[in-house]
């Protein structure tokens, strides 16, 4: 009995041995061939790269991506676990991670990138020198933290032959991209208004991409950069009307059907104020999470207001349970007959307005409908809202991951201001409205 004992355990011992080696290992590659294959590895920011893992001998892995830019003060990284097939080959296409984002997006690992707290840095992936590409690096990994293979990414902001040139011409404050070009080359030209600056610069990312699509683009400052007030109290419509005559004397610009303005924020009231002043050289504007109000200060023009103010209410600010600040009913949105509504209605040129569901900002769609209703009513036919479920206030470039809670630019230092975005449709949001704005400007100005 004690001998056929020994032997079933023995037995047992052999058979668990067996099926063991069968399976594919939890936490260690037995195949030293494990290799992550990309599709490209120097892309524009906005271009997609497919990512696959070949002969992988592990049922799960973990996609580790990281950037540490100390130059740029950037750190940031994505940890995304996945569970592989039969087939060995892990494809970030069509897999959804087990851990994770949760849609099958090989821009995944990028969008999904966080801050790493004990880093410091900027609170957005965002640089500050779009001369120079990111470099992210990927690595595969066990369970265990092995690493199986890696590779590296440049991310690019400006495609080849772009020019920046920092414009200091006049009162006019910013840096100007120009396409790659030719000789006698000429391009549909716009300005671009951020609600904010970023690095005591203005925020050039969206604007020197844009120019890598073909449209000269300023990204004009109006507070906080060089020996402009450091915050936006004043505004005179003489100062953005110099930037507007300046693109008008470019040979590079096309100028038959005027320039565009794209306003993101506070630059969307700004944009729609502009509009209705100079419609004999505007063209199209683009509206990014505006408001149809002026907030907080109105343009002047030969020193009159040129409208009236928002009504706030501070009583509407809601502390989180994070310590946040929630100021997204502060701005009130105005009846449609309100003298408070900037006259978007009556600006005959091409109008697009890209709004957040989960703008935390304010109450971005509510401006939009509002300005969507006055321009239905008065027979406007050239004027398109977009509403994107899970975007919050930040509308930014293709696969730039969400920020949450940062600053806000009129607010006391260290007060944390929530502006929402569900980062799944906040990606998907992000991507889409990159190409319509691209294809909006091109068609209305070309």
């Amino acid at each position: 009995i004690f001998f056929i004992g020994r032997m079933s355990v023995s037995m047992i011992f052999m058979l668990k041995n067996i099926v063991t080696k069968s399976k594919r290992s939890f936490f260690t590659s037995i195949n030293t061939l494990t290799k992550l294959e990309l599709s490209k590895r120097n892309i524009l920011v906005d271009e997609r790269v497919s990512i696959r893992v070949l002969d992988v001998d592990l049922s799960h892995l973990i996609i580790r991506t990281k950037l540490i830019n100390e130059e740029q003060r950037l750190f940031y990284e994505s940890v995304n676990q996945f569970k592989v097939g039969d087939s060995q080959i892990l494809d970030l296409d069509e897999s959804v991670p087990s851990k994770g984002y949760s849609i099958p997006d090989s821009m995944g690992i990028f969008w999904s990138m966080k801050k790493i707290e004990d880093k410091g840095g900027y609170d957005f992936l965002m640089p500050s020198d779009v001369t120079k590409p990111l470099n992210f690096d990927i690595t595969v990994e066990d369970f265990g933290g092995k690493v199986l293979c890696s590779e590296s990414i440049s991310r690019h902001y400006m495609s080849s032959g772009v020019k920046r040139i920092k414009l200091n011409h006049g009162r006019t404050r910013g840096t100007l991209f120009i396409p790659a070009s030719q000789p006698g080359d000429k391009f549909p030209a716009i300005i671009n208004l951020y609600g904010g600056i970023h690095n005591k610069n203005v925020i050039e990312e969206d604007s020197s991409m844009l120019a890598s699509r073909g449209i000269v683009t300023l990204s004009l400052g109006y507070f906080g950069v060089d020996d402009l007030p450091r915050s936006y109290k004043t505004l005179e419509a003489e100062y953005f009307e110099e930037a507007i005559d300046y693109l008008l004397t470019r040979d590079d610009v096309m100028k038959h059907k005027g320039i565009g303005l794209l306003g993101l924020s506070k630059g969307g009231d700004i944009v729609q104020t502009l509009a209705c002043l100079r419609p004999d050289v505007i063209g199209a504007i683009c509206i990014q999470n505006g408001a149809c109000v002026s907030i907080l200060t109105s343009l002047t023009k030969n020193g009159v207001s040129m409208g009236e103010l928002a009504q706030l209410n501070y009583d509407n600010v809601k502390l989180r349970s994070d310590d946040s600040m929630d100021i997204s009913k502060v701005v009130l949105v105005p009846h449609l007959d309100s003298k408070l509504n900037i006259p978007i209605e009556n600006f005959p040129g091409n109008v697009l307005w890209i709004a957040g569901e989960d703008d935390k900002n304010f109450l971005s769609v509510d401006f939009a409908k509002n300005a969507e209703t006055r321009a239905k009513e008065s027979g406007k036919n050239n004027f398109e809202l977009v509403v994107y479920p899970g975007m919050g206030h930040f509308v930014r470039l293709p696969f730039t991951p969400l920020t949450k809670y940062t600053a806000h630019p009129l607010l006391p230092k260290g007060v944390l201001v929530y502006y929402g975005g569900e980062p799944n449709l906040q990606a998907k949001g992000q991507e889409n409205a990159w190409l319509k704005k691209i294809q909006f400007f091109k068609k209305s100005l070309v």
